[in-house]
């Protein structure tokens, strides 16, 4: 993908989204085994994937199905219904559910908040038709990995208020939760490291850019030198410094002493921040950073981080705030990287990341 941005000027988020959506017009759908119905639709001029298991869970009364709402991650940037058209497949096939799968449109033709009130009209719509959709109201849960989990996040303040059923339950997996501090433990250690993930630090340096229409620069960002003192105490303000250190994860993983050294915390060399640094506060951008009465009212959350992720601190911080908040939340830790969902599929296929839908899918079935 790299070549024909350098030979074609042709940015390679475009190649890679050309190539994903080839792949999919043209694979060998070898693990379909008739099990799970599919059929690809508009919804509110969005594209949707439908998966409806043939021995879905039905409730009686209403003859209806339960519901997943999957959002699928790739940085806001690049991904589709196509890139996680296989574990959608395994996860409505195991969990006995049907799965809308949403496509919304991709930064940097669009740039927030275009992709999350796409998903909000679309979830909106679904739930306003439960009969159209042959889908139980009541039994809806919401979906999604990386930056799809922050979606599902949004998406359920925004309409949390206006459901007449809230929703069942959040699935989030290796969630992207905040773009302010990028000096956090798992960042530090796993960020040079590409070949152990796709986050990258050109994958998210264009993350807040394509997003949110920014102009960081990577070499100020990775040192937190886009923000000023005020503003990553304004970090510290709402997260707690102990929880980077009392976590067992953390112990095991990370010699916190080297990692954290003790001016880590207001490691900044800048007097103002960045222009475009107040974007990165915003509860939409950095839900992990909310007040404390919004995180209180999540719904029940069944939260996955990887050890080879540069986002893991960010989940394990998430975890920390939820149980703070006396929110329901059942959280799981995988040997694997960054992405996973999407290598489930030939020809490389990695037990873990179908661990995690395993696991998704118990999830989901104790909740219906």
């Amino acid at each position: 993908t790299r070549v024909t941005e350098w030979c074609f000027n042709i940015p390679f988020y475009d190649t890679l989204s050309f190539m994903l959506n080839i792949c999919d017009k043209i694979k060998y759908r070898y693990f379909d085994d008739k099990s799970v119905l599919w059929e690809d639709t508009y919804i509110e001029n969005i594209r949707v994937r439908i998966y409806d298991p043939v021995n879905a869970t039905k409730t009686p009364q209403k003859n209806a199905k339960a519901l997943i709402l999957y959002f699928h991650g790739g940085g806001f940037f690049f991904g589709s219904v196509g890139s996680h058209d296989t574990m959608n497949y395994y996860l409505s096939k195991y969990s006995g559910t049907k799965i809308i799968a949403v496509d919304y449109h991709l930064s940097p033709t669009v740039h927030y908040p275009v992709a999350v009130n796409q998903s909000i009209r679309v979830t909106r719509y679904i739930l306003q038709h439960p009969q159209k959709y042959n889908i139980d109201p009541t039994r809806v849960f919401l979906a999604g990995d990386s930056a799809g989990a922050n979606l599902v996040i949004v998406i359920e303040r925004y309409l949390h208020k206006e459901l007449i059923y809230p929703i069942r339950a959040e699935i989030l997996l290796y969630p992207l939760l905040q773009m302010v501090n990028y000096m956090l433990p798992s960042y530090q250690k796993y960020l040079k490291y590409e070949i152990l993930s796709v986050v990258t630090e050109d994958f998210l340096r264009n993350v807040p850019n394509y997003y949110l229409n920014a102009t960081f620069d990577g070499s100020q960002l990775f040192k937190n030198q886009h923000l000023s003192k005020q503003d990553l105490n304004k970090f510290y303000s709402v997260i707690n410094k102990q929880w980077l250190n009392q976590s067992n994860i953390y112990k095991r993983s990370y010699d916190i002493d080297k990692l954290l050294p003790d001016d880590y915390y207001l490691m900044s060399t800048t007097s103002e921040s960045h222009p475009d640094t107040s974007k990165l506060f915003h509860d939409d951008i950095s839900p992990l950073l909310s007040s404390s009465n919004i995180i209180s009212q999540t719904p029940s959350t069944f939260l996955v981080s990887c050890e080879y992720d540069t986002l893991q601190s960010d989940s394990l911080l998430y975890w920390e705030r939820l149980k703070e908040a006396h929110v329901e939340v059942e959280y799981k830790h995988y040997q694997i990287f960054h992405g996973a969902m999407t290598f489930v599929d030939w020809p490389v296929a990695f037990p873990d990341a179908f661990s995690i839908i395993e696991d998704s899918a118990a999830f989901i079935r104790k909740k219906i």
